[in-house]
């Protein structure tokens, strides 16, 4: 198998879900896609590796979120999205470990 790696994006919903990751991803860092309107991941993935589910968390500042979150997810980033009805928004996005 071919060690190729290449930086690829992945849409996320906000709350909790999966999503499908070749196994040795490495997600690099989050964000929200002004076109989509969704949140997003970028990840450094060997494209012909195995694909497996991983979980992922985005949440709101001030939204409860599962105890010992930092035990199972690592946090990777911290977006914003403006122009809402509330004004500014404040994301913050944990993914698997």
């Amino acid at each position: 198998m071919e060690n190729k790696k290449v930086v690829y994006k992945y849409t996320l919903e906000q709350g909790r879900g999966t999503v499908s990751l070749p196994k040795s991803a490495e997600v690099l860092s989050a964000g929200f896609d002004e076109g989509l309107r969704l949140p997003v991941i970028y990840a450094l993935v060997n494209p012909r590796e195995k694909v497996v589910e991983r979980n992922y968390v985005v949440a709101a500042t001030g939204e409860d979120l599962p105890d010992g979150l930092l035990k199972i997810y690592k946090f990777i980033n911290t977006f914003y999205v403006s122009k809402t009805a509330l004004g500014t928004l404040v994301f913050h996005v944990f993914v698997e470990k």
